[in-house]
């Protein structure tokens, strides 16, 4: 034994002049703290298994998902880049480790983490300050030599880095740590030396220790160049070590011709060995060996294959490693695949090469995380998984001659990600090609039915299918149908209206499938899963497409899964009876309440049930003694209880999409009217200022335009009214030519030109029912309402901004006894001049000063302004408007607060500005004096010269064109609104009417809606214009108008005609709008 040590200490001392790359050592001080800085820094996540988003940069997220499988060995994550052209997302797995582990998140940048499992999320950034050494002992040889496994690990026990470290004890027992390569010639020698020693057991142990330490020493003066080389070009290659197993090139030529002559008597062998996690290389095995770990969920990272025993026989071969894909083939001996990047392999390609390659077939098959052992592959085949990162943790690898019996079953050694394959037979179409995965099949646009759709899974890793069953026209329902049958009707022209699809078996387990469906008249609805219907019921809309997906088990959903499907909506209600209290709820015109009782109905509740749209319903009801309640909506409750309060009356209405497509009847039993008419959609029901209880009512929902008609007078009684016709000379379509001579607006902000449809519409009065709130337009101004201040105050001005107290209230009193106006229309007036008394030019929040004659300063909150009044030929001002934001205050005398309570003088273009200086000429310093000027100018201007109604005020019929007090074609109908607002928290009052009437006056016609509201110039029309930027292309000329997409700078568009700032243009053939400021006519 002395005499080895002796030899394994002269072959080392021959190496260390070989190798003079030396081996890498961290240098640890046990016995105090360091700052390592970012050399060692990684993110520490504790992961509690919930969806959490973790922002790695200014526009890079890490999304964790979940855990992968119920083992937690990993979790699925997503990370989602964002730039300003593209965002981009990518699917990852972290796994849960005691290791450092590096994540990938584009080229240049790469994160390392640890993640852990733990009962509550939490993620901090280690800059480790203490490392310390950990070896674990794997090999340990007579010989003196060891392979011991190396970790550094920091004060979170987590490692830093792991190798695998090579021993020799010298003769003074000193431990020094030498190179693989030396490792495996020492132990080699070693090897050698049993063999001899086996081969003469008669020659005594001395002799055969002196003869082997003679050869040995010729062998270490034959070393040949060639081995030279072959060992300094392994010791200088990279991670992962590609140090081959051995292979005749590396052997000398007479050793190759010996090993010739042996392997020609012998049959190949494949030896191979991996690169295990924790473990790192294990010992090499052959000819279907295992190699690897199972049950402890350990990955392989590399892989070494070689081929001995048979001369022109390799082999080549690949790995799928993860985040890197597949990797380029190596060749015998050669690592696939990677070390000390945590990487695991998740599939392995293994091919023969070579003149005896026809002679043998080469087969391997893989136990794979979750799946366990699949079958066998051969010959370039894959086996393993792909995207479904699923570790490869053991392998097993063996050779079979040609034509012989596999080692196993082969049905099944390569699993990838399923995906669910779907086809629509569609209405004149026909059957659509497959498609797959989120694609859509069917049609959208077309108006098309889907009439039967096949589904079907692709490349499952699992057993089970996948079933569906699909609601058709007029049959419901049909039986369940699965993997790739038809579901739904061909040739019989009947349309698919919902669909539910369910998978089944073992897959059923590991994925969600998700479908959402295009559906006439609702578009998209929202993502169904596992058996959910999608589409609708009751409501006859065709399907026109379907998407599916595939998800993994407790994975996001593709999207909203709010409301996937869609039924006949109903309404239920329930009332509070009078010693009754609240009776069961009823639906869809059944009554609720009682008759022949004489008990009194307190308080309503109502609610929509299954309604197939956005929206809901609202309702109000008049309560005795308080009039008109606010609204309230979805089963809220309306009245009261425990008050002894009878309802009066109610008001129920449809909010949203619903009211687009349903209209709501109700109709009320009154004491001593009994049933009274039905009303629909906000009409008033019941009474009011009679003091008649309500004791039973029904409600229903009609499709849109279904129902029968109403009369507003049969559904409610209220005080009475008086009507005036006045007769105009005029013939009506003069009276409009006049009208647009002015060019009326489309808008409240006056920069859009009405078309003459449009204002024909707002010009007829037969356009205009009693039973809306718009008729108030004709109600003679000049008569007063007669009401008190603490009704006033309490019921309309509480809470109104500036206008809310009792003196303003008295003010709008005795402005309308003063100067004979009807004191509702002043009010509403006034709150709608000024957004309910909070706008700036109402509230006191603007100073005016006079500069010089025809000169002041207006002080706003947002700029100081000076306007100057030129005096035209007409005796009028022509204002010079500019901004000084140095003006001292000290260069205008006499400087108030200002009140406009009806926006007189605030013009179009300048309307805080130039109604600010109104006020300030007219002396209105406080709130009351706005009230009283207001009234008196209104009066004098309009009142006092026969333009006593609404109407009159905005269209002068006695005298078209003149003298009107707005340019907007819908001024007058607007302020009815807040009147009628106002009216119904009255208790009684008089309306007088007064309702003009034209020559050859139309009829009713419905009201102009999208462009046909705009007038357009059509000077241009046909010119071409590019555009400046990027710029929204809507569906009308504001920005209020939904976008139809974005068009790209310098696109050029086709120019169809201009309405103010707004161009209509066509692009590709579609028509729309575009702000002017952002093309340019070429």
């Amino acid at each position: 034994m002395q005499k080895k040590i002796s030899l394994l200490s002269c072959i080392l001392l021959m190496f260390s002049v070989l190798f003079l790359q030396g081996t890498f050592a961290y240098e640890l001080d046990s016995a105090g703290t360091k700052d390592f800085g970012e050399e060692f820094s990684y993110h520490f996540i504790q992961y509690d298994g919930v969806e959490q988003e973790i922002d790695i940069s200014e526009n890079i997220k890490l999304i964790l998902k979940g855990w992968t499988d119920e083992s937690k060995s990993s979790v699925s994550g997503k990370i989602e880049i964002y730039t300003e052209m593209t965002n981009s997302t990518e699917e990852v797995t972290l796994d849960v480790t005691t290791e450092r582990n590096e994540l990938v998140i584009t080229e240049d940048k790469k994160i390392d983490y640890r993640l852990v499992q733990s009962d509550s999320f939490k993620i901090e950034e280690v800059n480790p300050i203490e490392l310390n050494t950990e070896t674990d002992i794997i090999a340990e040889n007579e010989n003196g030599t060891s392979i011991e496994d190396v970790k550094i690990i920091d004060e979170y026990n987590t490692v830093i880095d792991q190798r695998t470290a090579y021993y020799l004890i010298e003769e003074d027992s000193q431990k020094v740590e030498i190179t693989e390569e030396e490792y495996e010639f020492l132990n080699s020698v070693e090897d050698d030396e049993i063999k001899d020693e086996s081969l003469n057991p008669v020659e005594d142990k001395e002799t055969i220790n002196e003869s082997s330490e003679v050869e040995i020493e010729e062998d270490e003066e034959k070393i040949t160049e060639v081995e030279v080389d072959s060992i300094e070009e392994a010791s200088s290659e990279e991670t992962p070590s590609e140090e081959p197993l051995t292979t005749p090139e590396e052997q000398s030529e007479e050793t190759v011709n010996k090993n010739y002559m042996i392997q020609s008597n012998q049959n190949p062998s494949i030896n191979y060995s991996t690169h295990v996690q924790t473990h790192g290389w294990l010992k090499t095995v052959k000819d279907g060996t295992l190699s690897g770990t199972t049950g402890e969920a350990k990955r392989l990272e590399a892989i070494k294959i070689s081929i001995e025993n048979m001369n022109d026989l390799g082999l080549n071969y690949s790995t799928h490693v993860q985040t890197y894909g597949w990797q380029d083939p190596v060749s015998a001996g050669k690592a696939s695949g990677t070390t000390g990047k945590h990487k695991r392999l998740e599939a392995i390609k293994i091919e023969l090469t070579g003149k005896n390659a026809k002679n043998y077939e080469v087969y391997y098959r893989v136990h794979s995380q979750t799946f366990g052992w699949l079958d066998w592959a051969k010959n370039g085949q894959p086996a393993g998984t792909e995207g479904l990162s699923k570790r490869l943790e053991a392998i097993q690898i063996q050779l079979v001659k040609k034509g012989g019996k596999a080692p196993g079953s082969t049905n099944k050694p390569f699993l990838t990600k399923p995906s669910v394959t779907y086809s629509t037979h569609v209405q004149f179409n026909g059957w659509m090609s497959a498609v797959k995965d989120g694609v859509m099949s069917g049609t959208e646009g077309e108006s098309k039915r889907l009439e039967a759709i096949k589904i079907g899974l692709k490349d499952s890793p699992y057993s089970g299918g996948i079933t569906y069953s699909s609601h058709v026209q007029g049959k419901g329902w049909i039986n369940s149908v699965s993997n790739n049958s038809s579901s739904g009707t061909t040739g019989q022209g009947k349309r698919l209206e919902a669909i539910k699809i369910n998978l089944t078996g073992e897959v059923a387990k590991h994925y969600d499938v998700y479908y959402r469906v295009h559906s006439q008249t609702f578009g998209w609805l929202d993502w169904a899963k596992n058996g959910e219907i999608s589409g609708t019921e009751g409501l006859s809309k065709r399907l026109e497409a379907v998407e599916l997906k595939l998800i993994e088990k407790g994975k996001k959903a593709p999207g909203s899964t709010a409301r996937p499907s869609l039924t006949k909506p109903s309404v239920v209600y329930s009332t509070h009876v009078q010693t009754h209290g609240w009776i069961n709820s009823v639906p869809d015109g059944a009554m609720s309440g009682t008759t022949g009782k004489a008990k009194r109905l307190e308080a309503v509740k109502i609610a929509l049930k299954d309604a197939p749209y956005s929206g809901g319903i609202t309702y109000s009801t008049h309560v005795q003694s308080k009039g008109w309640l606010k609204n309230v909506s979805n089963g809220a409750v309306s009245g009261t209880s425990g008050e002894s309060k009878r309802l009066e009356g109610i008001k129920i209405n449809l909010t949203g999409e619903i009211a687009n497509h349903f209209d709501v009847y109700y109709r009320v039993h009154a004491q001593n009217f009994g049933w009274l008419g039905w009303a629909k959609n906000g009409m008033e029901a019941g009474s009011q200022g009679l003091s008649r209880r309500l004791e039973a009512i029904e409600i229903k929902l009609v499709s849109k335009g279904k129902g029968q008609s109403v009369n507003k007078e049969d559904a409610f009684k209220k005080i009475g009214t008086v009507e005036n016709y006045t007769d105009y000379l005029i013939n009506f379509s003069d009276m409009i030519d006049m009208q647009m001579a002015v060019t009326p607006k489309a808008d409240g902000t006056g920069l859009l030109y009405a078309s003459r449809e449009f204002v024909e519409y707002y010009a007829n009065p037969n356009n205009f029912s009693k039973d809306s709130s718009s008729y108030l337009q004709f109600i003679n101004l000049s008569k007063t309402a007669g009401l008190s201040v603490t009704e006033l105050y309490d019921k309309v001005l509480k809470g109104k901004g500036v206008f809310s107290g009792k003196t303003q209230a008295q003010a709008f009193i005795n402005a309308g006894k003063k100067y004979n106006i009807n004191e509702v229309y002043l009010i509403s007036h006034a709150l709608h001049e000024t957004a309910n008394g909070l706008s700036i030019l109402s509230s006191g929040t603007i100073q005016v000063g006079e500069i010089s004659k025809n000169k002041w300063v207006s002080i706003q909150p947002k700029g100081t302004y000076i306007a100057e009044c030129k005096i035209n030929a007409a005796g009028g001002c022509n204002w010079n408007i500019t901004e000084d934001k140095k003006f001292n205050p000290k260069n205008a005398k006499n400087i108030k607060t200002t009140y406009n309570a009806f926006g007189i003088g605030a013009l179009d273009q300048n309307p805080n500005i130039l109604g600010s200086v109104r006020a300030y000429q007219e002396g209105w310093f406080k709130v009351e004096d706005a009230i009283m000027g207001g009234a008196q100018f209104i009066s004098k201007g309009y009142l006092d010269q026969g333009q006593d109604t609404l109407y009159k005020m905005r269209w002068n019929p006695a005298s078209p064109a003149t003298h009107q007090y707005a340019t907007h074609v819908a001024w007058a109908e607007s302020q009815t609104i807040g009147m009628a607002n106002i009216y119904n928290l009255l208790e009684s009052y008089i309306l007088h009417f007064d309702i003009p009437k034209f020559k050859n006056q139309p009829s009713a016609s419905p009201k102009p809606t999208g462009d046909a509201q705009y007038d357009l110039d059509r000077a241009l029309e046909g010119k071409a214009a590019i555009t400046t930027s990027n710029l929204n292309f809507r569906t009308g000329p504001k920005t209020t108008n939904s976008i139809i997409r974005i068009i790209p700078k310098d696109t050029v568009v086709t120019i169809i005609g201009k309405n103010g700032g707004w161009y209509k243009v066509k692009v590709d053939g579609i028509a729309g709008w575009v702000s002017g400021d952002y093309i340019v006519v070429k």
